[in-house]
């Protein structure tokens, strides 16, 4: 789900009005950025992935918080 309708979604549903989408869509991709240095594998999703690789189809992906 793109970024600007999770903005609009949550901010529609907490009743708090947002005047410019885009800028904070922005400044959430310059923050993200910035930190993205300090992103490391989560060990046991990689152990399961490297065990099950040419074995099973799979994919990971997360955009959420251990």
């Amino acid at each position: 789900m793109p970024t600007a309708h999770i903005i609009r979604l949550l901010a529609g549903e907490c009743g708090v009005p947002v005047d410019d989408v885009d800028a904070m869509v922005w400044e959430k991709e310059r923050v993200f950025l910035s930190e993205l240095h300090a992103v490391a594998p989560i060990e046991p999703v990689l152990t399961v992935a490297a065990r099950y690789r040419t074995r099973l189809p799979m994919a990971v992906g997360s955009g959420g918080y251990r």
